[in-house]
């Protein structure tokens, strides 16, 4: 395309250059081709079952190496609070989802503050509620005069109530960091924050880290970072043009969760865990999640360890270690029916690569992605996370092992970056880009189409090693809309 001196001064600074917005482009105007499973992941293939005995097994394998390794918790936390207040903003009380909103709005850990709010401005929450004013809740709820949920981050809602306080979700996930992925030097966060925040934006979160070091007496590191502006993207009309601003400058938008590939491509860790803001119970509850953490955990630095053994055998005795290389490749992360007999070349090139470990749960109902088996570029079959809006449909066969599939992915990865000579892997080089997102969306009145990159935990990591381990239900509460707070699990 030819792109005006305007826009590519404004790509420069973005950080994108001209040949990757012809990609997003052409991406955009000739479609995604969905993703083709062969066969959902199982427990007979390609899901591990872990017996008690062999979680705690693992977990000691973690316990005893922590304290030597860097470990830091990754989580994603851009996301807007207002999606899980819709229903609170449309305020229908038609809506089932917002009568029962109201019907237990005294039971939410944001009620004490609410009501404060309410006072401030001469009335209470049950005035609103007595005199149906529906939009002056909603606002005082929503908007910058009450608690201004609209424009925070789901990280900064009260989710829990404690005797003593209320926890947000980012709090919840510092006192869960510390019981589980306290390593060398304390418990290390990373949070992904919205990017108009600022450093006096989240002074909040450091004091409550202190708290949490003054509470339990170990040492809290924070850091935080924002979906850099080079992995923002372009759109398109129905026409096929590029959608501009009124000013004739470039529409850029946020590029999905995938963006982040490049924060955690930023961290340097020995182990990296990595969990969705959203999906953190009070602390009372957090026994199982702790559990298997660390059973996760063992069992990727152990999978490390051996492939690290495997590839300096090959290296050190060819043909020797080739054999054994094979069947270890085999066994943990390739389909039981394929008949790989790789030479030493390509052992090399198949065990030297990033390593995940991915938490599954059982499927009893909840929407995501799962875990399937799909050919990867070089033609073998690979364990792969596979959204459902990835998956046409439209074929009968796919819908039929789609119907199949055992689990679904509650995002609960432990990820190994390092390279076996302590170097980085450049996390770049093992993404798909043909597994992007292509969405509609309105845009000042008319659909357009948006362009998100591969999904974090999907085509930003498909040419990873990796492992399917089930994890039970519990360890699984993701807060959609506001009302999964009222579910048992999220009380005390």
């Amino acid at each position: 395309m030819e792109w005006t001196s305007r826009d590519v001064e404004e790509m420069k600074k973005r950080g994108v250059t001209p040949e990757e917005a012809d990609a997003q482009l052409h991406r955009l105007r000739k479609g995604v081709l969905p993703t083709t499973v062969y066969a959902p992941c199982t427990p007979e293939q390609g899901v591990v079952v872990l017996e008690d005995h062999d979680a705690d097994r693992l977990a000691e394998i973690f316990i005893e190496q922590k304290q030597r390794i860097e470990v830091v918790k990754f989580v994603p936390a851009s996301g807007a609070a207002s999606r899980m207040f819709r229903h609170v903003y449309e305020a229908n009380p038609e809506n089932p989802l917002f009568r029962d909103f109201i019907a237990h709005i005294r039971d939410f850990a944001f009620y004490p503050a609410l009501e404060k709010a309410a006072q401030r401005l001469a009335t209470s929450v049950d005035r609103l509620i007595e005199d149906e004013n529906w939009p002056a809740l909603s606002a005082l709820i929503l908007g910058p005069e009450g608690l201004g949920f609209r424009d925070k981050p789901k990280g900064e809602v009260p989710f829990h109530r404690y005797p003593n306080e209320s926890r947000t979700a980012f709090a919840e996930h510092v006192y869960e960091a510390v019981h589980y992925g306290s390593g060398h030097g304390g418990a290390h966060l990373h949070f992904t924050i919205p990017g108009h925040y600022k450093d006096e934006d989240v002074t909040w979160l450091a004091a409550k880290a202190a708290d949490v070091t003054a509470d339990t007496g170990m040492k809290v590191n924070l850091s935080y970072s924002h979906q850099f502006s080079s992995t923002d993207t372009l759109s398109i009309d129905q026409q096929g043009d590029v959608v501009r601003n009124d000013d004739g400058s470039l529409l850029f938008r946020p590029g999905g969760h995938g963006a982040l590939i490049d924060n955690l491509d930023r961290l340097d860790a020995n182990l990296i865990f990595i969990k969705n803001i959203d999906n953190v119970v009070p602390e009372s509850k957090m026994g199982t999640t702790v559990r298997y953490k660390k059973a996760l955990a063992g069992l990727a630095l152990m999978l490390h360890r051996q492939r690290n053994e495997w590839l300096h055998a090959l290296r050190q005795n060819g043909e020797e270690a080739e054999e054994n290389a094979a069947f270890f490749y085999r066994k943990w992360f390739a389909h039981p029916e394929e008949q790989l007999a790789p030479a030493v070349h390509d052992l090399l090139q198949w065990l030297d690569r990033p390593l995940r470990v991915c938490g599954m749960v059982r499927n009893e109902g909840e929407p995501g992605g799962g875990p399937f088996w799909v050919r990867n570029r070089r033609g073998q079959l690979s364990a792969q996370v596979v959204e459902r809006a990835q998956i046409d449909e439209s074929d009968a066969r796919q819908v039929a092992l789609l119907q199949q599939s055992t689990h679904f992915n509650p995002v609960d990865l432990v990820c190994i970056t390092k390279r076996p000579d302590q170097g980085m892997y450049k996390l770049h080089d093992y993404i798909n880009p043909e597994r992007a997102f292509i969405a509609e969306k309105a845009h000042e009145g008319r659909l357009i189409k948006v362009l998100e990159h591969p999904g974090l935990w999907n085509g930003a990591m498909e040419d990873w090693l990796t492992v399917f381990v089930e994890v039970p239900a519990e360890t699984f509460a993701p807060v959609k809309t506001v009302n999964d707070l009222l579910r048992p699990v999220h009380c005390l």
